[in-house]
């Protein structure tokens, strides 16, 4: 089926592993074969047909979960037929079999908490010494875990998405930042703090002429190491994904899960309503004051 093998290559383009792109093909299969049994003709069901389909596999006693994954195939393969078939809709997008959520357990902190959190850091690197660096080394390292710190507390990036950063996608005179889509997060442009337009400066002039990735090192590294020290600030710290879950959270409670999918870059709803329960003490208004939407 040319269709199919079309299906596969965007599926390819979009860098998905073999097996998951085994499994949406599958599952297309499977859908496929429900519409010739039931005489849906159309390349995409109707709103009304995908809930007759979720109706047959809850008969056929499909797990929600299953459902859930199912569902995800009809939208990516409707995404597809979007963009190079005569289809101008998705209904898959927004639907998905409830009892299946899973929430996300952290230790989560509130805006005022990673605010206190990013100044103590900047602290503890003033006060700390030189270790065998020279002078301009030691600057250079000092403006880039300040720069690195705030991107995972105000603006929520993870590891892979640091790695991706270059140079150009900073605009210091605008105030926002660039980010371009990946596997499974969506490009957006957020908006830069205040207080972190001058480290980020003084960031940027530490670098190499021409130099285009922002961090030139191996990323994990520079956020183990940043981690490490932190974890001397505040013992409670585990990982750079229970920050990025704290500030998702946060956007949450303030914004509402459709600006915090926006802010977050998830590309399904879902992603975010992972983080909605999770309970954060202490959240204050100053987030509204410093909110990445100006």
């Amino acid at each position: 089926m040319d269709k199919e093998k079309d299906f596969e290559n965007y599926l390819i383009k979009q860098e998905y592993s073999n097996s998951t792109v085994r499994e949406h093909i599958a599952n297309i299969r499977r859908v496929e074969q429900w519409k010739k049994e039931n005489d849906y003709r159309a390349d995409a069901l109707s709103y009304n047909e995908l809930m007759s389909y979720i109706n047959h596999l809850k008969g056929r006693k499909v797990k929600p979960q299953s459902i859930n994954i199912r569902l995800q195939s009809i939208t990516i393969y409707y995404e597809y037929l979007k963009e190079y078939e005569n289809i101008t809709s998705n209904p898959a997008r927004t639907v998905r079999v409830k009892g299946t959520a899973k929430t996300v357990t952290v230790n989560a902190f509130s805006y005022q908490e990673l605010q206190n959190l990013y100044q103590c850091y900047i602290q503890y690197k003033k006060e700390k010494k030189p270790v065998h660096r020279s002078a301009t080394q030691q600057n250079y390292t000092y403006h880039k875990h300040i720069a690195l710190l705030g991107f995972i507390i105000y603006q929520g990036l993870n590891t892979s998405e640091l790695g991706r950063l270059q140079v150009h996608d900073i605009d210091l005179e605008k105030g926002v930042i660039q980010l371009h889509g990946a596997k499974r997060l969506n490009a957006r442009i957020l908006k830069l703090q205040p207080f972190q337009i001058l480290p980020l400066s003084n960031y940027l002039n530490t670098l190499q002429p021409k130099q285009e990735k922002l961090f030139r090192e191996n990323i994990v590294g520079i956020v183990d190491w940043v981690l490490e020290e932190l974890k001397g600030i505040n013992p409670m710290i585990y990982s750079i994904n229970q920050l990025r879950a704290s500030v998702i959270m946060n956007w949450i409670k303030v914004y509402g899960k459709r600006k915090a999918q926006y802010l977050a870059g998830h590309q399904y709803i879902n992603s975010t309503e992972k983080y909605e329960h999770q309970n954060i003490d202490g959240l204050t208004d100053l987030l509204k004051k410093h909110h990445p939407f100006g």
